[in-house]
């Protein structure tokens, strides 16, 4: 006989497998609900009654006539209620961050970009900085901040994600910034914080779960190496949320210096900077904070490489025996089933291929080898909106908190009613 505990987590996956597919088709009949999920008629329309009572979904709450057939009125649709609350997503770049504010439904009402100097955030602190430039947003979007329902932020660097704290970033001086308590403390909601690349792997299952579903990595080649690991169907963190920093793993003893402070890191082989270094035959101490790459530095070292430029072909075969010695030492500890290559140095992917395949044949056995599979995915930096976007919705719609949202929502509906 099952017990409560094991009814109420049934409960909450048929609930949020039920979400899942009004997110997913914008809107839909509850026949067509029963359909994709394998529910019953019954189970769906118990959970799908609550939902419209709780306010999270919207439309009628009984079954019109021709539900279950083609005639009659036109079936009942139910969608998701865009007005139960919205989310704050954010993403940290090096020079800038880019805020955007989502309804319910998952649609964007407002955004923004906007460049940092280094600094004022130097001299006011990165959280205060932060802090004092999501309420000027809000106050512009004429959004109060007590509609909040979560606020969840992409940081490239080290992320301990369970407890909310990012351990070290590229672009901060401060050690061990407690984004998730401070944003909690001052607007008031739940707030996350993950590593930016993590959020290019939530994108890829939520947007193709059929393709990435069960185990593959997100390598992200841009300023700096990141990587992401989906093992057995879920975004893996690690003990501490810290997992997936290939970046900064070792990869040549007291090698060439990182943004991190260290020598030898991969990163200091494979990031923009690090590759402009090469190209610029800059010692391989040369500190990265004294790097400046022009604009567009990557696309124009593809460029000539596309010309045949010998160096410039060289540098990337370099960069792929690079590259395919971290993929190789993945792919034997854990042998996910693909990995994806992305960022704005993904581009060179067809000159590096050589040296990729050159450091697998000598990193991996036969088989290993043969099974590995490497797609290589257009950089686009929505990206790790979606993947913050689908983070949250996974996560409020698995969670109770939902549920509590809803009695909170009721409760002042109530409230104010009474006082009308």
């Amino acid at each position: 006989m099952r017990g409560r505990g094991s009814q109420d987590r049934v409960r909450e996956q048929n609930r949020a497998g039920i979400l899942r597919a009004l997110r997913r088709n914008t809107s839909a009949a509850r026949v067509d609900i029963c359909r994709q999920t394998g529910l019953s008629p019954a189970t769906v329309t118990a959970i799908t009654s609550e939902l419209l009572h709780q306010g999270l979904i919207i439309g009628s709450d009984e079954d019109l006539p021709g539900e279950q057939n083609t005639r009659g009125r036109p079936r009942a649709l139910l969608s998701i209620n865009p007005d139960f609350g919205s989310f704050l997503l954010a993403r940290i770049l090096p020079d800038s961050f880019g805020l955007a504010l989502v309804d319910f439904a998952g649609n964007t009402k407002a955004s923004k970009v906007e460049k940092f100097l280094l600094h004022d955030v130097k001299r006011l602190g990165f959280l205060n900085y932060f802090t004092a430039k999501i309420s000027s947003f809000l106050a512009h979007s004429d959004h109060p901040a007590d509609l909040i329902r979560e606020i969840n932020v992409a940081f490239p660097g080290v992320v301990q994600t369970d407890e909310g704290v990012v351990s070290w970033s590229p672009f901060s001086p401060d050690q061990a910034l407690p984004v998730s308590k401070t944003l909690q403390e001052r607007f008031g909601c739940p707030s996350f914080v993950s590593n930016d690349t993590n959020m290019v792997a939530a994108a890829l299952h939520w947007k193709e779960p059929e393709k990435y579903r069960q185990n593959f990595a997100v390598v992200l080649l841009d300023k700096g190496l990141g990587m992401a690991l989906f093992l057995d169907g879920k975004l893996y963190s690690g003990a501490n949320g810290m997992a997936g920093e290939l970046g900064h793993c070792c990869h040549i003893p007291e090698g060439a210096l990182c943004r991190c402070g260290r020598q030898g890191c991969l990163e200091a082989y494979l990031g923009s900077y690090a590759l402009f270094r090469q190209a610029s035959n800059l010692p391989q101490n040369t500190l990265p904070q004294d790097i400046v790459e022009p604009d567009g530095f990557v696309e124009s070292l593809i460029r000539q490489a596309e010309t045949g430029h010998p160096e410039t072909l060289s540098l990337f075969e370099r960069a792929g025996v690079n590259l395919g010695i971290g993929i190789g030492r993945l792919k034997a500890i854990l042998d996910p089933d693909a990995f994806v290559v992305t960022g704005t140095s993904a581009q060179a992917m067809p000159f590096m291929k050589g040296g990729i395949e050159k450091a697998l044949a000598q990193t991996l056995p036969p088989g290993l080898n043969q099974s590995l599979v490497v797609d290589v995915l257009p950089w686009d930096t929505d990206y790790v909106f979606k993947g913050l976007l689908a983070s949250t919705i996974e996560r409020l719609d698995y969670s109770k908190m939902s549920f509590s949202l809803a009695r909170s929502t009721i409760r002042n509906q109530g409230l104010k009613e009474n006082a009308s």
